[in-house]
């Protein structure tokens, strides 16, 4: 592409500009649609993440809340077998 393009163009030049600039939009116009998609599973990927990390945390905080129970009752067992 030159000056030359602009002030004199050559009709058969000028038709193969137009269609690369065409055929371009059009390629863009796919991947963008393309990469839309794409972005919305990664957004309701991560969202399913995020929910599963944060019932881990709920299960990991009421398994530690078993654990203390059962280590309470343990020792309550002991205590009342010691007696």
């Amino acid at each position: 592409f030159s000056w030359r393009d602009i002030f004199k163009p050559d009709p058969p030049r000028l038709r193969r500009h137009l269609s690369a600039i065409v055929n371009f939009a059009k390629f863009r116009e796919e991947k963008a649609l393309a990469y839309q998609e794409l972005q919305a599973q990664l957004e309701a990927l991560a969202d399913q993440t995020r929910a599963a990390e944060e019932e881990h945390a709920r299960n990991v905080v009421e398994l530690q809340r078993w654990q203390a129970d059962r280590a309470q009752q343990q020792a309550d067992a002991s205590r009342i077998e010691a007696e």
